[in-house]
């Protein structure tokens, strides 16, 4: 379920190297207008979009096929802290940041013409923006989404999912639904979007942690018959999907395959367009081949 999910809008892998390709299309295309300007200029730290995941998992509206974690995963249902610490460095790094090119100016005239010229830089949004939102195959995306969330109302299903507000209540949470119990995670970490704050060894930390465990060992123990059941149901459709349609996937899989492949290539030149600041937040990958 999940490989062809990950068929037709790329595995995590793919869509973080996808994300890296639109850094360096946004990004090297200003540094290099800049240059030829006259300016020096450095990008702002990079950061993934998919931290640590491992999977894309199901689309999120399918409620009982959602993965059952006994513990919080990044792109869980239960990934707050996860989310919350790479959100607080990301907010960090560009609170306390300012372009060294800018800084270079003298007065504010000279200031306001670097900001000038870098908006004048930036190149057509179509040469980039939409790397990674725009799927190779809508309607097969479509399908296989409409498909998965179906089978919420199966019948048998659906008499599981009824019963999850009342075991999440015995369990000490308010909390109808998967969505509401992974709600309840995020709000355990809110206000804690300072580096500082997000210290995993402080007390409020390590409490917030305690709420969202808790809370991802109860939704497996309260989702577990309704999430056997789904994969009952929907074993059968995805046979019928993926024979139905397994040229238009192979066509998919292989769209994200070649844009992750001129990825790999075209991140090579991250740790130079982020400069000596936007170095220690680098993806450890791009960390290390930096190094060598």
């Amino acid at each position: 379920m999940t490989t062809t999910y990950e068929q037709i809008i790329g595995t995590a892998e793919q869509r973080n190297l996808i994300g890296r390709l639109i850094f360096v299309r946004f990004q090297g295309a200003i540094a290099d207008c800049m240059a030829t300007a006259g300016y020096y200029y450095e990008a702002p730290p990079y950061f993934d979009t998919y931290p640590g995941w491992t999977t894309m998992g199901v689309p999120s509206d399918a409620l009982a096929l959602q993965p059952i974690d006994s513990s919080p995963t990044p792109g869980g249902l239960f990934d707050a802290s996860s989310t919350t610490r790479a959100a607080a460095a990301e907010m960090v790094a560009m609170d306390a940041r300012l372009n060294p090119g800018y800084v270079a100016q003298e007065g504010a005239a000279a200031r306001s013409r670097y900001v000038a010229t870098i908006g004048e830089c930036e190149p057509d949004p179509t040469t980039y923006e939409n790397l990674r939102s725009r799927l190779p195959d809508d309607a097969l995306y479509h399908e296989f989404r409409d498909l998965l969330v179906s089978v919420d109302e199966n019948d048998l299903v659906r008499a599981h999912l009824r019963e999850y507000g009342k075991c999440m209540g015995a369990a000490g949470y308010e909390a109808e639904s998967p969505d509401d119990a992974s709600a309840l995670a995020d709000a355990a970490f809110e206000g804690f979007m300072v580096a500082a704050e997000a210290d995993r060894s402080s007390t409020s930390w390590m409490a917030a942690e305690k709420v969202e465990r808790s809370l991802a060992s109860a939704d497996r123990a309260c989702r577990e018959a309704a999430h056997a059941a789904a994969l009952d149901v929907v074993g059968p459709e995805l046979t019928r999907f993926v024979a139905e349609h397994s040229d238009a996937l192979a066509t998919s899989a292989a769209h994200w395959e070649s844009l992750a492949a001129e990825a790999e290539v075209a991140q090579r030149r991250i740790p130079d367009l982020v400069g000596e600041f936007g170095r220690p937040y680098l993806p450890a990958d791009l960390a290390a081949a930096a190094e060598n």
